[in-house]
């Protein structure tokens, strides 16, 4: 596949930039890589891409760094843990595990944090260091919704609270995407593929800088 019908949808929508959440490979299907590739060679073109890695790519071992190099050299930029700096924003992408102290180091009191961070089960953690904004991906919406609830996620379990949306702790915020695929073998249920788009809109007030 060439992905041509998601292309055009983020396309349609001129992004400032398009943000992945780590899994855009699959662990249980290498061969899938060849559809990842495709995608990432039309996003490059469309706007700066940053990743964060998610479990799948972690779960692939010594072959991810190959898979890493190729990406980057089609102009990803992977943050492992690392950030750059954005007209205003500092954008953070962290490892599937990584500390708050790790986070926190990497934090820009003068700029809107943005953070990438795959497992949104870790976000009571990383509000605590004052992240403003965190990306999540990881919960498949909860596979199965019922009543607006997602009934299982990977490392919440049964009647998970972070599946899809938006979601506040203090004056941190997170984000969490139901994503576009699926990689086991229960079906998603009432629980439609998703593409996110995001605005940030500079307002006046003494404890927010953006609302989103």
């Amino acid at each position: 596949m060439e992905q041509k019908k998601l292309l055009s949808a983020i396309r349609n929508t001129a992004p400032d930039l398009i943000l992945i959440t780590g899994d855009l490979f699959n662990r249980h299907n290498r061969r899938a890589y060849e559809n990842a590739y495709a995608f990432v060679r039309g996003a490059v073109k469309i706007a700066p891409v940053y990743f964060a890695e998610g479990n799948h790519e972690c779960a692939l071992r010594e072959t991810w760094d190959r898979y890493i190099e190729a990406i980057r050299e089609m102009g990803v930029h992977v943050l492992r843990d690392e950030y750059v700096d954005l007209n205003g924003i500092r954008l953070i992408g962290l490892r599937q595990y990584a500390s708050p102290q790790t986070l926190e180091a990497m934090l820009d009191g003068d700029r809107l944090n943005l953070v990438l961070a795959h497992r949104p089960e870790l976000f009571p953690i990383y509000a605590g260091t004052g992240a403003d904004v965190i990306l999540s991906g990881h919960a498949h919406g909860g596979q199965i919704r019922l009543f607006g609830r997602g009934i299982f996620a990977p490392g919440q379990g049964l009647f998970p609270r972070y599946t899809s949306g938006l979601y506040r702790s203090g004056k941190s915020l997170l984000h969490v995407s139901r994503g576009l695929g699926n990689t086991i073998l229960v079906p998603r249920v009432f629980n439609t593929p998703e593409l996110n788009i995001l605005n940030f809109i500079p307002i006046e007030s003494k404890e927010n800088d953006y609302v989103c």
